[in-house]
């Protein structure tokens, strides 16, 4: 399974994983930090990305990570027989992530940004292996 399989979703703008050169410190910020945290957690590395802009924003509360979490969730359990196998909401790194186990040995994060200056935030699909 690849990470282009895994759902995307209507709270990305664009619905495509953006470049390098947008973003190009926060994206360095926070896929650093994501590296850091999968190693805490299982001596997990990262060897693929795919970075998304999430637009899904409420002034008064940020970012919806417990709506997007939820949306991608149902579908890798739905679709993908998944189980996740750690989720946190960090006051360190990044904001929030979801692991997961995947037929076939697959491990794939979804992680959450802080907020962007812009008021967005990026989320992160990673593959990981020990």
């Amino acid at each position: 399974m690849t990470l282009d399989q895994l759902p995307t979703s209507e709270l990305y703008r664009p619905r495509e994983p953006i470049g390098g050169d947008s973003y190009p410190s926060e994206q360095a910020d926070f896929v650093a930090r994501v590296k850091a945290q999968v190693e805490a957690l299982g001596g997990y590395r990262v060897t693929d990305q795919r970075i998304f802009v999430l637009t899904a924003i409420r002034p008064d509360i940020g970012p919806q990570w417990v709506v997007l979490r939820a949306e991608l969730g149902n579908q890798i359990l739905e679709n993908f027989h998944g189980k996740e196998i750690s989720r946190s909401v960090r006051e360190t790194g990044p904001a929030a992530m979801s692991v997961w186990t995947l037929p076939h040995g697959a491990v794939v994060a979804i992680a959450q940004s802080r907020d962007l200056p812009d008021g967005n935030a990026l989320v992160g699909y990673f593959a990981l292996e020990q």
